[in-house]
C-alpha cells in the first residue's frame, strides 16, 4: 500500500500532464489503514488524496468478487462511485474522476 501512495501521485500527476490538465495537481495519495476486524467481502482500503494542498479527498477501494474493483470518492456530501475489471486502471479513473467531478 505504500508504493500506492507514493507511485499513484506521481503517476496521475503524469496523466494530467498527458490530459492537457495544468490547473490542478496532486501533492499526496495517503493510505489511512482502517484496523476494523472485518469478513474479507467487506474488506476495504482508505485512502486521501491532497489535492493542490488545499482540498482533500477521500477514496475507499474495494474489490468485489474475482474480478471487478470499486472506486468510492467523497468530499463533503458528494461521492461519486467507479467500478473497473483491472486495478491497472487506477490511475486513470483517479484522473478522470477529479477531470470530470472535482476541477470547475
Amino acid at each position: 500500500m505504500s508504493d500506492i501512495n507514493i507511485k499513484s501521485a506521481v503517476d496521475v500527476n503524469k496523466w494530467f500532464e498527458e490530459n492537457d490538465i495544468d490547473n490542478i495537481s496532486i501533492y499526496s495519495i495517503t493510505y489511512h489503514p482502517i484496523m476494523d476486524n472485518v469478513p474479507c467481502e467487506s474488506l476495504s482500503f482508505k485512502f486521501e488524496i491532497n489535492l493542490d494542498d488545499s482540498r482533500f479527498i477521500e477514496l475507499r477501494l474495494k474489490k468485489n468478487g474475482e474480478k471487478d474493483y470499486t472506486f468510492t470518492f467523497k468530499e463533503g456530501k458528494w461521492f461519486h462511485d467507479v467500478t473497473i475489471d483491472d486495478i491497472k486502471g487506477m490511475v486513470q479513473v483517479i484522473g478522470e474522476t477529479i477531470k470530470n467531478h472535482i476541477i470547475k
